[in-house]
C-alpha cells in the first residue's frame, strides 16, 4: 500500500460509528506512515492540524507524534511548533489528548514545559497523558524539579487512571528520592485505583523505604490476599529476612497449586533468594572484593570504583584519579538484577575494569 492511499483509508475510518471504529486497522495505518518517515506525509498532515473535522485532526495528530521515527524523527522543526499551536487551541477533550501525547513523543527535554501546561487540564485523559509521557522527556536523564512537581501533585488526582500513571513514573521510572516523592508514594499505599498501590510499594522498596516493608508485610500476610508481580518485585528490591517467612508460605501455597511455571512463581524465588538471612554477609564480602580487585587492576591509570550504601541498595561510583566522581556514567546498583549466591566475581572484575579503563580513555580533561 502506498503512503497516499494509507492517508486516505485512515481519513475514511472517521466516517464509521464510534462503535464500529477499527482501532487495530487505524493503528497499522498509522504506523505504517511514521514507519516510511516520508516528507510528502507532512502536505497532508500538517493543514489536517486545522480541519474542521475533529477525526482529521486527530488522525494527523497521531500520525506526526512519531513520523519518521526510525530515522530520528527528521521533521521535528516543523512538526514540533505546528503541534503546539493546535493543541493550545483545541477544544475537543480526545482530539487534544492526542495533540498532546504527540507532543509528548518528541522525548525531547526542550518540550517538557510545554507538557507540563496540560498537567491541570480540565480533561483527565490529558492529564493522563502527562502523567504517563513526562518521565520519557528526559530520555534517561533526571527529571527536572518542576516534573517532580507535576507528577507528585498528579499522584492526589481525582482519576484514578491519572494517579497509577503519575504514581508509576515518579516511583518505578525515576529513581530521584527525597521525602516529598517518599511520602507522595506512601501517601498512594491504600490506595485502590488500578496498580497504583503496587507502583506506591515498589517505589518506597526501591528507596528503602521502611514503609514499603510495613505495607507488604500487612498485603501479603492477609488470608486472602491480592498478589501482584509488582509486590513481588517490591520484596525483591527490600531483600528483608523479615518478608522470607511469608515468601515462604507463598511459595508453599503455589506449589499445591500447581502452578510453578508462571512469572509471579520465577519472581517469588528470586525475592527468597534475595531475603535469605546470608545473603547479606556474602554481598559485603562479593562487594568489598570486587572493589579491591578492580582497582588493583586499574592501578596504572588510577581511576577506581568505589562501593557506596549497603546491600542490597549498593551501588557502585566510577572515580577519577583526583578523588571526583565519574558522573557521566551513573551510579550502578550492583545487585540490580543478581543475587550474592549466583554473583559472579571474576566475571565482574573483568567488566567493571574493561568499563573503567574504556571511560578514562574517552574522559575530558577537567
Amino acid at each position: 500500500m502506498d503512503s497516499r492511499s494509507a492517508w486516505t483509508q485512515l481519513l475514511a475510518l472517521g466516517d464509521q460509528p464510534d462503535d464500529e471504529f477499527d482501532d487495530d486497522a487505524a493503528g497499522r495505518l498509522v504506523h505504517l506512515l511514521q514507519q516510511r518517515g516520508e516528507s510528502v506525509v507532512l502536505e497532508w498532515t500538517l493543514p489536517a492540524l486545522t480541519d474542521p473535522n475533529p477525526w482529521r485532526r486527530e488522525a494527523a495528530a497521531w500520525v506526526l507524534g512519531e513520523l519518521g521515527y526510525e530515522q530520528g524523527r527528521p521533521f521535528g522543526d516543523q512538526v514540533m511548533p505546528a503541534l503546539v499551536r493546535a493543541a493550545r487551541s483545541e477544544s475537543v477533550a480526545d482530539t487534544r489528548q492526542e495533540m498532546v501525547s504527540a507532543i509528548g513523543s518528541a522525548e525531547d527535554p526542550a518540550w517538557v514545559p510545554e507538557l507540563l501546561s496540560y498537567a491541570d487540564d480540565d480533561a483527565p485523559e490529558v492529564r493522563e497523558t502527562v502523567a504517563r509521557l513526562l518521565p520519557g522527556m528526559f530520555a534517561g536523564d533526571d527529571l527536572s524539579a518542576e516534573a517532580v512537581a507535576a507528577l507528585v501533585t498528579l499522584t492526589r488526582d481525582v482519576d484514578p487512571g491519572v494517579r497509577d500513571w503519575a504514581t508509576f513514573g515518579l516511583g518505578v521510572q525515576s529513581t530521584i528520592d527525597d521525602d516529598v516523592i517518599r511520602n507522595a508514594l506512601a501517601d498512594r499505599l491504600e490506595d485502590d485505583g488500578g496498580d497504583t498501590r503496587f507502583e506506591a510499594v515498589l517505589g518506597l522498596a526501591r528507596r528503602g523505604d521502611a514503609r514499603a516493608l510495613s505495607a507488604l508485610r500487612h498485603r501479603l500476610d492477609d488470608e486472602q490476599p491480592t498478589i501482584c508481580l509488582l509486590d513481588i518485585e517490591a520484596a525483591a528490591e527490600l531483600a528483608d529476612p523479615a518478608l522470607l517467612a511469608t515468601l515462604r508460605r507463598l511459595a508453599e501455597s503455589w506449589a499445591a497449586d500447581d502452578v510453578d511455571d508462571d512469572p509471579h512463581s520465577a519472581a517469588l524465588a528470586y525475592a527468597i533468594e534475595r531475603s535469605e538471612p546470608g545473603t547479606h554477609l556474602l554481598a559485603a564480602a562479593a562487594q568489598t572484593a570486587l572493589a579491591r580487585d578492580v582497582n588493583l587492576d586499574l592501578v596504572d591509570i588510577g581511576w577506581s570504583i568505589t562501593v557506596v550504601d549497603d546491600y542490597p541498595r549498593t551501588v557502585l561510583v566510577i572515580r577519577r584519579p583526583d578523588g571526583s566522581a565519574y558522573t557521566a556514567y551513573g551510579e550502578t546498583r550492583l545487585w540490580e538484577h543478581d543475587t550474592p549466591t549466583r554473583f559472579d566475581a571474576d566475571k565482574q572484575v573483568a567488566l567493571w575494569t574493561a568499563t573503567v579503563r574504556g571511560v578514562a580513555a574517552t574522559d575530558e580533561p577537567q
